[in-house]
């Protein structure tokens, strides 16, 4: 298992890579101790070690930097499809969760990026 996204090349069919893990909402700490042969507190004890953080705030951590990555480019995606590709389920707590990381919603992080672009 591994938990980073995937490149337009790798998420291609045939590709032979698995399933892009980071917007997989079910990934949780026990669907990542049965694919790395470790328990719970191993892991969150090394997790903690090297990142300060608990296995599922790195998660949560790596999901919202990958939304702000997407924000970042040009506008495909809807604010509430960046949130799904994320691996977040629930628009509101995506919305809760940036702003408490970057101090300004989704909405108006994507408007700013825009007028940085043009």
């Amino acid at each position: 298992m591994r938990l980073r996204t995937q490149t337009k090349d790798e998420t291609e069919p045939g590709s032979g890579v698995p399933g892009d893990n980071l917007s997989n909402t079910d990934i949780g700490r026990d669907e990542i101790t049965t694919a790395l042969g470790t328990n719970k507190n191993a892991l969150t004890d090394a997790v903690r070690t090297v990142t300060g953080q608990t296995p599922m705030e790195y998660l949560r951590g790596m999901r919202l930097d990958e939304a702000h990555r997407m924000l970042d480019s040009p506008p495909e995606l809807t604010v509430e499809a960046v949130t799904f590709s994320c691996g977040l389920s629930i628009p509101s707590t995506f919305y809760r969760l940036f702003r408490r990381q970057w101090g300004i919603s989704p909405a108006e992080y994507r408007k700013m990026a825009e007028s940085k672009r043009a």
